[in-house]
């Protein structure tokens, strides 16, 4: 693109060739393409701006930092609850040091073990906020994505992460196409008015934050 080509980008999960082909290879893939491209019936993916997927990248180790904090939040949780039932929520456990733990009187090796936990979830909090404070200073929300802020435990962190996923919102002819995007749309296959399989689950951004149909916690909030 840089050079004067226009490209154009295939979307691979929409092209589908006839399967009873009895010779498939590179070169008739490409006649195949280029003979689709002609009638004008190339299914075309977005090409993301290359100036933006320097921030779109930082926000997705983000979001890679705060499952994996979580991971070990819960874990810490499990033992507190199993070894003392004492229930801790996630801020909680946030603010425990090492003093705390040792004032628990857990065995050696679980005192060990959940220490471990802590110290991960120690480090990764203050990598998440490195990485937040990046996005804050070169990432702005856009006019037409403020709106998400509107929507409860949606702040400017997660906003703007939702808007890096997205990319051009024009790209998307109705609400709908976005909805499946995100994965919010059922997969299913309907005959007769019954349910006859599954077609492709998978098929849209898994990144969006939009399309998790989980409760957020309290990292994700922010």
């Amino acid at each position: 693109m840089a050079a004067g080509f226009a490209v154009h980008l295939a979307n691979t999960a929409a092209i589908k060739q006839y399967e009873g082909l009895k010779y498939a290879g590179d070169k008739r893939d490409a006649v195949f393409l280029a003979h689709i491209f002609r009638l004008g019936l190339l299914p075309e993916g977005y090409i993301y701006p290359p100036e933006e997927r320097g921030p779109r990248d930082l926000a997705r180790k983000r979001m890679q930092l705060v499952q994996q904090s979580t991971l070990n939040t819960l874990s810490i949780e499990t033992i507190l609850a199993r070894q003392l039932n004492l229930r801790l929520n996630a801020e909680q456990v946030r603010h425990l040091d090492s003093v705390a733990v040792t004032s628990l009187g857990l065995p050696p090796n679980i005192e060990t073990a959940l220490a471990a936990n802590l110290a991960v979830v120690h480090t990764l909090q203050a990598q998440i906020r490195v990485i937040e404070s990046i996005l804050h200073r070169e990432a702005k929300l856009r006019p037409e994505f403020a709106i998400l802020k509107t929507a409860p435990g949606i702040g400017v962190t997660l906003a703007t992460t939702i808007m890096l996923e997205t990319g051009t919102i024009s790209r998307f002819r109705t609400v709908g196409q976005f909805s499946s995007y995100c994965r919010c749309v059922e997969s299913r296959r309907v005959s007769k008015g019954r349910k006859k399989g599954e077609g492709n689950a998978k098929n849209g951004n898994k990144y969006q934050l939009v399309a998790r149909l989980r409760p957020l916690r309290t990292e994700e909030l922010r």
